[in-house]
């Protein structure tokens, strides 16, 4: 059975798992670069990277939600769906939106200067706007998970 009815039911959390990843992110930014303005280039580097992570999972679960039958041990948990969406991965080679934004992540990662992260992440680390932001990311997580593992999906109550 492919996802056609329950293609909503599915997709709002991702969704919203993506989201709250954004929102992460941009505080993240913000408190990177908080006392080291002089790694801003490379913060924007490693930033542009993960939004493109983030745009790469989107479009990964577009196309498992299109083709990958309902199957409770998949669809049962964020993790699982991520879990799945990085195994053994494929998609059509003929997506030319997965091709640009793969070809784009592999350049934006070749510019990321780890070594001028290191101190922004740590002072980020302490940051209590990031650790707030960090919090109510970890809550969003558990929150999606415990709908994903509530959604009945088609032979669950056939034992």
């Amino acid at each position: 059975m492919r996802c056609t009815s329950w293609d909503a039911k599915l997709q709002q959390h991702p969704v919203q798992f993506t989201d709250a990843k954004r929102e992460l992110l941009t505080v993240a930014d913000k408190c990177f670069i908080k006392g080291w303005p002089d790694r801003e280039s490379a913060l924007k580097n490693a930033s542009e990277s993960r939004r493109l992570v983030i745009e790469l999972e989107s479009l990964r679960f577009d196309y498992l939600i299109s083709s990958t039958p309902l199957d409770g041990t998949v669809w049962r948990s964020l993790k699982s769906i991520f879990e799945r969406m990085y195994k053994d991965w494929s998609i059509d080679a003929k997506s030319e939106i997965y091709g640009r934004v793969t070809k784009e992540l592999e350049l934006s990662k070749v510019s990321v200067d780890k070594a001028a992260l290191d101190g922004p992440s740590k002072a980020a680390e302490n940051d209590p706007e990031f650790r707030n932001a960090f919090k109510a990311f970890d809550a969003k997580l558990a929150e999606l998970d415990k709908c994903l593992g509530q959604l009945e999906f088609p032979g669950d109550s056939q034992a």
